[in-house]
């Protein structure tokens, strides 16, 4: 960790010492205090948690700069629980979202995106299943949130959800909190007949949605190798974007020699920023050079 104002970053700090074994995928949020928020699969048995891998989280003290206890998040699951995501807003509402394989309130014995919030001073609710549309596999979790009580998800869906098709599929979904539900899914990858993954989200302060993700559908020009797509849901005409080809310039990736590769999104929140300033990182040859697309 690098503190405001300082040169030089702390010494590291173990983070899962209530672990016996090896601890993956973790993810980090931060509140307005400063306070951090941690989640991470572990197949350790903690807490009674069982030898399957679950969804762990830890809470480090802006003002006495300790981590608490480690708290199972998955404790409705009976299978592995994996690729845990986290969003806090700035009065310290924690939303939790992963991939889940436990057959739970009728989820099916596939993998599920389940979805679980912590109110400030309050418990751990129970979960809910995002994909309890979904016939087949759900991965790859991304989440964002607004103070307003709005938090959009998304994630890679192997299912044939809304005569998508066979391949792999973006599927997106929004808490609404005036209507203290989920709203209806929506097909992101709608105009891709091959695989679509590795999504990321993000929402700026007019309220617009953004989400990026890795397709093997040649949109336009983009030719048959795989890349970046984006697209914008503007909240105030509440109309989607078409889908535009990020990775223009991209020939090689740390996969193949025809591919874009890894990725992630930011979304600027100062003054400065426009709501469509987005920034999707590629790295790409074996050097891992960075390029950046500024939209």
């Amino acid at each position: 960790m690098k503190a405001t104002g300082s040169s030089s970053w702390t010494s590291v700090e173990v983070i899962s010492t209530e672990s016996t074994g090896p601890s993956y995928y973790p993810d980090v949020s931060c509140d307005r205090d400063g306070n951090l928020h941690v989640v991470y699969y572990d197949s350790t048995d903690y807490l009674s948690s069982g030898v399957d891998s679950d969804i762990f989280y830890k809470k480090r003290s802006a003002s006495t700069s300790n981590w608490g206890i480690a708290e199972v998040i998955s404790t409705e699951s009976d299978a592995d629980s994996s690729t845990p995501k986290i969003c806090v807003t700035e009065d310290e509402h924690l939303y939790v979202i992963w991939a889940d394989d436990a057959d739970y309130d009728l989820s099916g014995a596939d993998s599920d995106i389940f979805f679980k919030q912590k109110k400030p001073s309050d418990d751990w609710e129970t979960a809910t299943v995002l994909s309890w549309f979904s016939d087949d596999h759900c991965f790859e979790p991304e989440i964002a949130c607004e103070e307003n009580g709005r938090i959009h998800v998304v994630w890679k869906d192997y299912s044939n959800i809304l005569n998508s098709g066979l391949d792999k599929d973006i599927i997106y979904t929004m808490y609404a909190p005036n209507l203290d539900s989920w709203t209806t899914p929506y097909l992101v990858s709608s105009m891709c007949n091959l695989d679509s993954s590795y999504p990321y989200i993000a929402v700026d302060k007019f309220g617009d949605i953004h989400i990026v993700w890795r397709d093997l559908t040649p949109i336009g020009a983009s030719g048959s190798d795989t890349d970046i797509l984006y697209r914008i849901f503007d909240s105030s005409s509440l109309t989607w974007s078409q889908a535009l080809v990020v990775s223009t310039d991209s020939t090689t990736t740390v996969y193949d020699e025809t591919a874009s590769g890894y990725y992630g999104m930011a979304v600027g929140t100062q003054e400065s920023f426009s709501p469509a300033e987005i920034i999707t990182v590629s790295l790409y040859s074996l050097r891992f050079e960075l390029v950046i697309f500024t939209i």
